[in-house]
């Protein structure tokens, strides 16, 4: 596994999968949410071109609430964060916008985005190392069997 995929790992989960690893979490919380009506989503700036923009954060989605790692909250106010965050970073003016995305999506390796450094990745550039997936998945499942009422699992 390359370096910079060891170091993400090194992380605590919540850091982990809000930062490199959302989409499989929100992976790994589709096999359990999906036959509840939820569907998976992806945050993305519209306004910008850069495929790194168009997957800022992968969830799932139900109506006008959402699941990730902190567990169930509502889209809008998640958003509406987002944007602060933007805001008090100084970045650009953002055109967040919630779209659908799906599970082949997340985890199709496209050569041309690959590199030396993050191994392979999707067109939104998320990290999807085979090795690095499968670390993830552990975890995650893990979080979810300690702590499943924070998913709206038990």
């Amino acid at each position: 596994m390359k370096p910079f995929l060891r170091t993400k790992l090194l992380c605590d989960d919540k850091t982990l999968f809000t930062h490199g690893a959302c989409h499989i979490f929100a992976d790994e919380l589709a096999t359990r949410l999906v036959p509840l009506g939820f569907v998976l989503k992806r945050l993305a700036d519209i306004s910008r071109c850069s495929p790194q923009q168009q997957a800022l954060h992968v969830f799932l989605s139900r109506a006008d609430k959402m699941v990730d790692v902190n567990g169930i909250q509502y889209v809008a106010g998640y958003v509406q964060a987002k944007r602060q965050d933007w805001l008090d970073l100084d970045g650009p003016r953002s055109n967040f916008q919630v779209l659908d995305c799906s599970q082949p999506e997340l985890f199709k390796k496209i050569p041309s985005e690959a590199d030396e450094e993050r191994g392979a990745r999707n067109k939104w550039h998320l990290l999807i190392d085979d090795d690095f997936v499968a670390e993830c998945r552990e975890r995650a499942r893990a979080l979810l069997i300690l702590t499943p009422r924070v998913y709206g699992l038990g």
